[in-house]
């Protein structure tokens, strides 16, 4: 700029593997590459403005805990590193879970929207956990406890057909040991998970 003078470290290498877990934060604007495969288990939330472009050369893969909201794109392509690359999924609906998937070329992600909403209470918690879904559409319903690995810890499947509507369901945690899990609530037409923190 004017007379001034600018330099630059020159880029390195695109990593092999990536994770959105080797970052403590992520820009409201962020790209990341990897020749081979790029992975995430966390939950984007920083709402509308917010975008996160992952782009492999192998196979992107969203693992439980992976959750775009409130507005936040998430877009996942295949390719070379540097290069422009076609979408494999947009994700743009504001409210989007995905069980763990991996995205190979040529593959196309399907996009989950996701009506119902769920609340946790207490969150941390002790002992009694009370999840709360809105919007919860007729049909079945099943509701399961992970850790951050994936592992299924606590599955509950309903008896019989839900009526539409909101509920309020309470859940003993005693028995588990502290730590972070994932609360996932299936129902007919869509999946919602939120995280919470047993003491």
């Amino acid at each position: 700029y004017g007379r001034g003078l600018w330099s630059s470290s020159l880029a390195g290498a695109c990593p092999a593997d990536e994770s959105t877990g080797n970052f403590a934060s992520l820009p409201g604007n962020s790209v990341l590459q990897a020749s081979n495969s790029i992975v995430s288990s966390q939950v984007f939330n920083s709402g509308y403005g917010q975008t996160l472009e992952m782009q492999a050369g192998g196979f992107v893969q969203f693992n439980p805990g992976f959750e775009a909201m409130n507005g936040t794109v998430v877009t996942a392509s295949i390719g070379s590193c540097s290069n422009v690359a076609r979408p494999v999924a947009d994700y743009t609906d504001g409210v989007l879970v995905l069980d763990t998937k991996s995205l190979t070329p040529g593959a196309v992600a399907k996009q989950t929207s996701v009506p119902m909403s769920m609340q946790l209470h207490p969150n941390p918690v002790y002992d009694q956990l009370t999840i709360q879904v809105t919007d919860l559409p007729e049909g079945s319903l099943s509701l399961q406890i992970a850790d951050l690995s994936g592992r299924s810890v606590m599955e509950i499947q309903g008896d019989h057909e839900m009526k539409e509507g909101s509920y309020r369901i309470p859940l003993s945690v005693s028995t588990l040991p502290a730590g972070t899990y994932l609360v996932k609530v299936v129902s007919e037409n869509g999946i919602a998970t939120k995280p919470f923190v047993k003491l």
